[in-house]
């Protein structure tokens, strides 16, 4: 699948589909050159082409980073997102064994 300008990540998914069905959706893949992944994908796209939601990537660029849900519990003069690095290397230090 490609997309101009845009970042595809596929994801595996796992489905519980009757025996028979998949049979049969293997020997149409098959048959028509392409993978089951494709033919349930095209699927899955085809079905929601008009619902309207929030992706998870929209959902996370607008969600605090978990830096900056942090913010406030411990006093420091270190920004929790900016210094996240510095903060890592006293996480990493403190911690050490």
């Amino acid at each position: 699948m490609f997309k101009l300008n845009t970042c595809v990540m596929n994801r595996k998914l796992t489905l519980t589909v009757e025996e028979e069905i998949i049979i049969k959706a293997k020997a149409y893949a098959k048959e028509t050159g392409r993978s089951l992944s494709d033919l349930v994908q095209n699927y899955l796209d085809k079905i929601t082409k008009d619902y309207s939601y929030k992706s998870d990537m929209n959902q996370l660029a607008e969600e605090p980073s978990r830096y900056r849900k942090m913010a406030g519990i411990i006093k420091s003069d270190l920004d929790p997102v900016k210094d996240r690095d510095k903060l890592r290397d006293i996480r990493l230090e403190k911690y050490k064994r």
